[in-house]
Order: structure tokens, then C-alpha cells, then sequence
């Protein structure tokens, strides 16, 4: 009986060992995979793994820079905005971030973009420039266009800031792919999207043509950033945004496509980009090519529209206007009510904004001198004259007198050298009145010193001395005493 009870704790004693050793070198296996598996899945990592991981880490560390950059601006502001939120990427723009802001004093969230200043901008980084823009942006008053709250052009790190309501619906884009505008844009735009009802169609469309037509009416240049991504939906209603852009060189990535096929058609350029809306309503996904093939006018499931994008893509190259389009018996059953309740509101152009539009029109940078310079240059050049004048007023003392002391004497009575072939005709200065007495805060020694001379010797002997000259009469000048 005994042998069998000791049987059995010797059993359960090597079964406790065995399992305490086979615990022991499980964890040895563990500890020994786990410490060394970063190293060969990075060796092992495909090269498009690895350059997806460079790429990233290279986007992290321009983020953190964009920010930086961003808190300076927000702490220069004294207190005006308080910061919330580093956006993700919500645009395909690298150079281009976004932040959300809270303004002092108000509970509603504002976005504020930061952008780096385009090679092609056309208007310099100035105060005045800035405040051109500023007014000009902020006098639009249309139903239909997404409103700047204020832009500025930071001069000291060569950026764009504009400030903006956030919207929660977020962009068209946004709205016909169905995803929310807070994801990054190389991930929300991945798949196709089934489209828009051809009465949703119609109506944004002839929305954002009526903005169109209003910048039209107030001289603006052609928009050139139509797309749906500049297009803000809001209360069932599209918006149009980026009017900021034309005027400071930023273009969208169909642009230089476009133009180049279109030529010196400049004013066909908004009416190629509504066309481009138009189809990512109606097929769901965007149009890769400047023109599209039959084929892909045919991915739009309505007849009506198709027509309507064979109008806007003429194949003979003969484009209709965006007031044209707007004609369209497309858009002819459209009601448009933020138009009934909201007037537009014309915007008061002054010279400086019809320097800009027209040096924006043009495509040449703006010739224009901020008022800072201008009151650096009047300042200078009154400088140069009063200088002027003054040595000219010194070109006409003779020699040995001491100017910036005249009470001091000077250490020797000089010869005067003879007048000029000149000033020979001229009659001589009046002597002064004979003093007897030193003057104030001058030696009796400085009154000994110097001789007493008569005619230009005595000038020069009282501008020495610091009396005070008096007027000359008619009398003495008829009467020169030589």
C-alpha cells in the first residue's frame, strides 16, 4: 500500500517537471520568435511594401513640418483661433493641409486650409495684395457659392491660408461616392459608385452653373478648378468653392490636359470641367481622359444626359458657352428656390480689383506696388532732396567756415582765398555791427584771437564767433563797404 502511494507522488512529481520543463521551453520559443521578428519581415517586405512605407514616413514628416508651420501662424493671431484638429488628407493636393479651427467667441468649427505658394502665382505676397483678394473674395454674395471667411497671404513661409465653415456633408465627391469627407482621399475614392437620380443630376447641375454665370457677370476670369471636389453640398443644395485659385495659380489635375487640346480656347475651359461633373454624376466614377470616347459616354445610364455631354464635347471643336449649356433644354424644368429668396449681390469692383482680374486674365504677374513701398520710396526720395539741398547750401559757404560748430573758433585765421570769376561782380555781404564784448558762452580769449577784418573777412569773422547775422538793407547794398 505504501509503495503504491509513493508510486503515485513520484509519478505526479515527474509529470509536474515535465510539464514545468515543456512550459520553460515554450516560452524560450516564444521569447526567440517575438525578439527577432521585426527584423526579417522587414527584410523580407516586397519592394512595393517598402516604397509604400517610404512614402509614408516621408507624408508624416511633412505633416508634422505642416503643423508646426500652422501653430506659428495660429499662435501670431493672438488667440483668434484655438486649434482642434490635424485633418487627414482630404484632397489630392501634396503641398496642401488641413486644420480645424474654433473661433474665439463662436461654438460653430471652421477648416482652414494651408497651402504652399503655387510656382505660377501671379499676384505677389504683399499687404495690399492681400487685402485686394480679401475684399474681392468677400463681397460675393450668391446662394450657390461656398463663402471665404479669410485669406491670407503669409509672406514669411510662402503660403496660402484660407479660412472656411466647416461642413459636415462635406464635397459632391463626397456625395456621390457616398463615403465621409474627414477619410483620406487615396483611400474614400477607391471604388465605383452607382451614381446620381437624373433629378439630383439636374439640379446640381444647373447650381453650379448659376454660380458660374455670376462670376461670370462680376468680370471674374474663367474659374479653371471646376470639379467635383470644389463643389460644397449643403442643405440639398451644391455650392461652388476654391475661388481663391485662379488667382493664385493652383489648377486641378485635368487642367493641363484640357488646356492643351483646347488651345487658345481659354473660355471653353469651365465648360470641359462641367462636363467632367457632369459624367462622375452619372457614371459614378470620374472621366480619366480630357475627351471621352463614345464608349464611355455610354457608362451614363440616362439618354438625356448623354445628349447633353455630346453637346458640351463638340467633336468639331465648336464648345458652347457655359451660358449655353445653361439654355440646355436639359435643364429646363429646373426650379431653382435659393434663387427666389436670395438675390445675388453684384460686387463693387475698384481699380486694384480690375488690375488683378486683368492681370489674372492675362496670365502675367501683377505690377503692383504695395503701399508700404510706396511710402518707403516717398520717404526716400525726400530724404535725397533734403540732403540735396543741404550740401548745395554748403557748396555755397567759402572755405575755413566751421558749419556744425560755428562758436567754435578756428585754430588759425586762414587768407582768404579771391572770389570766384562768378561771384567777382557780385556785391560783398554788409559788415557786421563792430561788438565790443564777447559773446555768450565764449572766452574773452576767442574774441582776442581772432583779427578784426573788414567785408568778407568780417562774416567770416562773426559766423566764427556765433553772432547772429542781420538782414541787409537796401542802403548798405547800394553802399558796399569794401
Amino acid at each position: 500500500m505504501e509503495m503504491q502511494t509513493w508510486l503515485i507522488a513520484l509519478i505526479v512529481v515527474l509529470s509536474v517537471l515535465v510539464a514545468l520543463g515543456l512550459a520553460f521551453l515554450l516560452f524560450k520559443l516564444y521569447r526567440r520568435c517575438t525578439r527577432y521578428d521585426y527584423t526579417p519581415l522587414k527584410e523580407d517586405m516586397a519592394l512595393p511594401e517598402k516604397l509604400s512605407q517610404a512614402r509614408q514616413i516621408q507624408r508624416n514628416e511633412v505633416r508634422e513640418n505642416a503643423l508646426l508651420n500652422f501653430q506659428y501662424f495660429i499662435r501670431s493671431r493672438n488667440g483668434k483661433y484655438a486649434f482642434s484638429q490635424h485633418l487627414p488628407d482630404m484632397g489630392s493636393r501634396m503641398d496642401k493641409h488641413w486644420f480645424m479651427v474654433r473661433p474665439q467667441g463662436r461654438w460653430t468649427d471652421q477648416v482652414v486650409t494651408q497651402c504652399s505658394r503655387s510656382p505660377t502665382c501671379p499676384v505677389p505676397f504683399t499687404f495690399s495684395n492681400q487685402k485686394t483678394i480679401r475684399d474681392l473674395l468677400l463681397g460675393l454674395k450668391h446662394p450657390y457659392i461656398w463663402p471665404i471667411l479669410d485669406i491670407d497671404l503669409w509672406e514669411e513661409h510662402e503660403m496660402v491660408i484660407v479660412v472656411q465653415d466647416f461642413n459636415s456633408s462635406g464635397s459632391l465627391k463626397d456625395y456621390i461616392y457616398n463615403v465621409k469627407p474627414r477619410h483620406n482621399w487615396s483611400e474614400k475614392y477607391g471604388m465605383q459608385s452607382r451614381g446620381l437620380a437624373l433629378k439630383q443630376i439636374k439640379l446640381f447641375g444647373l447650381q453650379i452653373l448659376k454660380a458660374v454665370i455670376y462670376l461670370q457677370d462680376n468680370g471674374f476670369p474663367p474659374h479653371s478648378h471646376i470639379q467635383s471636389g470644389n463643389v460644397i453640398v449643403h442643405k440639398g443644395a451644391c455650392r461652388l468653392s476654391g475661388l481663391e485659385n485662379v488667382f493664385l495659380g493652383y489648377t486641378s489635375r485635368i487642367y493641363p490636359s484640357i488646356k492643351r487640346l483646347l488651345k487658345d480656347q481659354a473660355e471653353a475651359i469651365d465648360t470641359i470641367s462641367f462636363g467632367h461633373v457632369l459624367f462622375e454624376m452619372g457614371a459614378g466614377r470620374e472621366l480619366e481622359e480630357a475627351f471621352p470616347a463614345r464608349a464611355q459616354l455610354n457608362r451614363c445610364k440616362y439618354p438625356e444626359l448623354i445628349q447633353l455631354l455630346e453637346f458640351i464635347f463638340d467633336v468639331a471643336g465648336d464648345y458652347p458657352t457655359i451660358t449655353n449649356v445653361a439654355d440646355h433644354q436639359f435643364f429646363a424644368e429646373v426650379r431653382l428656390k435659393e434663387l427666389q429668396k436670395q438675390e445675388p449681390k453684384y460686387v463693387h469692383l475698384t481699380t486694384a480689383m480690375k488690375s488683378l482680374i486683368k492681370a489674372t486674365k492675362r496670365g502675367k504677374a501683377l505690377k503692383h506696388r504695395s503701399s508700404e513701398k510706396t511710402r518707403h520710396a516717398s520717404r526716400q526720395t525726400k530724404n535725397k532732396s533734403k540732403s540735396s539741398s543741404k550740401k548745395a547750401s554748403q557748396a555755397d559757404v567759402p572755405n575755413g567756415t566751421a558749419s556744425s560748430h560755428p562758436a567754435m573758433p578756428s585754430p588759425a585765421a586762414a587768407p582768404v582765398p579771391p572770389p570766384p570769376p562768378s561771384l567777382a561782380a557780385a556785391p560783398p555781404p554788409p559788415p557786421a555791427p563792430a561788438v565790443g564784448f564777447a559773446p555768450s558762452g565764449s572766452s574773452s580769449n576767442t574774441t582776442r584771437d581772432i583779427p578784426r577784418v573788414e567785408g568778407r573777412g568780417a562774416l567770416l569773422s562773426d559766423i566764427q564767433k556765433g553772432i547772429t547775422l542781420r538782414k541787409a538793407s537796401t542802403n548798405d547794398r547800394s553802399n558796399p563797404r569794401v
